[in-house]
């Protein structure tokens, strides 16, 4: 088995670990615990500590519900213009929508119907040239939602050498957030 060195990337939450050395045939989820591993140890006390939580869902697989960020020192976002912004030092938590297991679905959703969105945590998957690996498994185009605990013999992904894993906090909508249209403005032409 051959060792592969990735990276792990929190988007909005101003995190990135770049010297993560992983088996190949590892799980999302032994990354995430890697780079926990690696920050709580690390002798460097201005550097975040990434952490994380989930629980079983479909198929008694395991699904990520939050992330936390623990920022010893302020955090300067990474986008390109200047001046970048500058975030406090703290803890920033990022939780996906509570929901349940629904009794007449294989999936986890929210279990309130008076909800319009929930808040799912996804995963992609890029390789050395940034390429979306999600999208081209088993030759689709369609993004698929894997379990972040599955290995890669469970669902054809295997990481390689180069690769990143960027976590996003996605707003998935139910129903629509207004009724009627007729509280928007006119559109100008």
């Amino acid at each position: 088995m051959s060792i592969i060195h990735v990276s792990l990337d929190v988007a909005g939450m101003y995190y990135q670990r770049e010297d993560i050395h992983m088996p190949s045939n590892c799980s999302i989820k032994e990354v995430m615990m890697e780079a926990r591993r690696l920050d709580l140890a690390d002798p460097n006390t201005t550097r975040p500590i990434f952490d994380f939580s989930g629980s079983l869902g479909a198929g008694r697989r395991e699904f990520l519900n939050e992330i936390k960020i623990i920022h010893r020192t302020p955090a300067k976002s990474r986008q390109i213009a200047e001046p970048r912004r500058e975030y406090a030092a703290g803890t920033y938590v990022g939780k996906d929508s509570s929901g349940t297991l629904s009794p007449d679905s294989k999936r986890f959703v929210s279990y309130n119907p008076d909800d319009r969105f929930i808040f799912s945590w996804q995963y992609y998957v890029y390789d050395s040239n940034f390429v979306d690996k999600n999208r081209l498994l088993k030759g689709s185009l369609e993004r698929k939602v894997i379990p972040y605990s599955q290995k890669p013999s469970e669902n054809g992904q295997t990481l390689a050498d180069g690769d990143t894993i960027v976590w996003r906090l996605v707003t998935i909508f139910i129903r629509p957030l207004l009724d009627d249209a007729s509280g928007l403005q006119a559109s100008v032409s």
